[in-house]
């Protein structure tokens, strides 16, 4: 499990700025879309 976290904290600090915002916005999508459906809305 550790290697795997080294491996997606390396993949994120070779992200420019912009990518890093990418990837705040889909995770943050993913997550508002899981908890809406958990809550049957």
């Amino acid at each position: 499990m550790t290697s795997l976290n080294q491996d997606i904290r390396e993949k994120l600090s070779r992200l420019n700025v912009f990518e890093k915002i990418i990837v705040v916005n889909v995770v943050v999508f993913l997550f508002s879309f899981v908890s809406l459906r958990l809550q049957g809305s």
